[in-house]
């Protein structure tokens, strides 16, 4: 996997939990 690939992966992941924690429903996994 290349690196702009995995960057792309982990902003994807922040903005999931970035819209979680704006729900409300912050966990912590």
């Amino acid at each position: 996997m290349s690196k702009a690939e995995n960057y792309k992966l982990l902003a994807q992941d922040a903005k999931k939990w970035a819209e979680k924690k704006v729900n409300g429903s912050e966990r912590h996994y």
